[in-house]
């Protein structure tokens, strides 16, 4: 009797998880912006555009990948009031960037990943972002 307490607790348990991990993928996962070659540059329109179908400004989370990321003004951000998640990968970018990032309190979370980053000024670049809870 106890043997098949012990298997229906486990078959409950195992249900719940199931249940919990089909929930976990069911949040937005990251829209990749692919840009397609460390010589592009991505401008105001871009962030503006559409983003894989959508425009950027109904998703929360975007990626970045091999792109130049300068000369973005900070209204380009306007457009994405909802981004929550943002992430670099194989991008050269520039601490004027960084900087206008900090204009958008509502990123979260900033993963940068295999970038080349600016050695000048990247503290001061950095301190703009204080809203950031992950880094």
């Amino acid at each position: 009797m106890a043997l098949k307490i012990i298997i229906a607790g486990g078959f409950v348990l195992y249900l719940t998880f199931s249940i919990m991990a089909k929930a976990a993928e069911s949040t937005e996962k990251p829209k990749t912006i692919h840009v397609g070659g460390i010589n592009w540059t991505v401008y105001d329109n871009f962030i503006e555009n559409l983003c894989n179908g959508q425009p950027i400004s109904e998703s929360k989370n975007v990626i970045i990948q091999d792109a130049m990321l300068t000369d973005i003004e900070p209204m380009a951000f306007e457009m994405c009031k909802n981004l929550t998640f943002l992430q670099f990968e194989n991008n050269n970018v520039k601490s004027e960037f960084i900087n206008l990032l900090g204009y958008h309190s509502s990123i979260k979370s900033l993963i940068f990943v295999r970038n080349k980053l600016p050695s000048n000024n990247l503290t001061k670049a950095f301190g703009y972002l204080s809203s950031l809870q992950h880094l």
